[in-house]
């Protein structure tokens, strides 16, 4: 399926695309097109984001308000009901969102979903929002930071309630504002596991430990943002475990990173072996070492030049290949 096909398979069941199936081309010219006419009209959420995210001039700066569980009041509900139920917070949110206004509308249930789902004993408190029960930690110490496992967030329930709050809500309120779904972040959910206080603690101290917990988390956080699942096979990994992996996962992406020139020089010869067995799996490659043009010439199907520009980059590489 071409991108142009997935972007009408949106319009046809009433959707806005995300903005990543059109080409930057496109972007650009409809950035430039609602900049001119901010000029004499005023722009919807969706035209007034864009432009400013193109660095084009909107007709006014771009809000949202942080509402949050206040949303809750709405419709009669305590937070514990809010948080749990994520029908409650589609209904909220929706009145709130035509009542209040703004362009952008966060969504999420509170900032303990992710750490719940990892095992954090939570506080569901009837006036207040969710939090972690601090009496009973998930971590007790730094030696407890390896112990820390990875988590399907398919089967992970509050996370599954999130994505189905944010499903709701598109086709609630969609075509009226921005929805941008909130996840915690790494540190954010380690902290949580204990207390922010010895987490950053440990940081200093225990820095390695705590980078192995980190890992996992975000590789989970990926897998739940953007759907995918990763096997990471760690740090210097030999040129065959990456065909083994292939073979054993069959994963539709492979992504190799080299920081050195030393280990660059493998990555032309684990893309061959691949390609050579599996070669409907994508390849991407990224790290300091590289540029597009040795991308090109080692025949990967793509190229990311740092972990910001990396999901935008396997996408369209997926689309190209695919």
């Amino acid at each position: 399926m071409t991108p142009l096909d997935e972007i009408f398979k949106f319009i046809s069941k009433g959707q806005i695309p995300p903005p990543g199936l059109f080409p930057e081309a496109l972007l650009e010219g409809l950035a430039l097109l609602s900049s001119f006419r901010a000029r004499f009209s005023r722009l919807t959420p969706i035209e007034r984001l864009l432009t400013t995210a193109r660095h084009k001039t909107p007709d006014r700066v771009p809000c949202s308000p942080l509402v949050g569980g206040a949303y809750r009041r709405l419709v009669g509900a305590a937070f514990d009901r809010f948080s749990m139920d994520p029908d409650v917070a589609v209904q909220a949110g929706s009145i709130g969102a035509r009542m209040i206004g703004g362009d952008l509308q966060l969504i999420g249930l509170d900032l303990s979903v992710e750490v719940s789902d990892f095992g954090q004993s939570i506080v569901y408190p009837e006036n207040s929002t969710a939090r972690p029960d601090y009496s009973r930690p998930l971590l007790h110490g730094w030696e407890d930071y390896r112990k820390v496992r990875r988590i399907d967030f398919h089967s992970a329930e509050r996370m599954q309630k999130v994505l189905y709050l944010a499903r709701q809500a598109v086709k609630a309120v969609g075509h009226d504002v921005v929805l941008a779904a909130v996840v915690s972040s790494p540190l954010s959910i380690l902290g949580m596991m204990q207390s922010a206080e010895k987490m950053f603690k440990d940081c200093v101290v225990h820095p390695s430990e705590v980078m192995a917990a980190e890992e996992v988390i975000t590789e989970v956080l990926i897998d739940y943002i953007n759907g995918y699942r990763v096997h990471d096979l760690g740090r210097e990994v030999p040129s065959m475990a990456f065909v083994r992996a292939v073979e054993k996962y069959r994963p539709k992406i492979l992504a190799l990173s080299a920081m050195m020139s030393t280990t660059m020089a493998y990555m032309k010869e684990i893309i061959s072996q691949v390609k050579s067995r599996f070669p409907e799996t994508v390849i991407m490659v990224g790290g300091a070492a590289l540029d597009m043009h040795i991308a090109k010439r080692f025949g990967a199907d793509g190229y990311a030049e740092s972990a910001e520009t990396c999901m935008e980059q396997t996408k369209k590489a997926i689309q190209r290949v695919m």
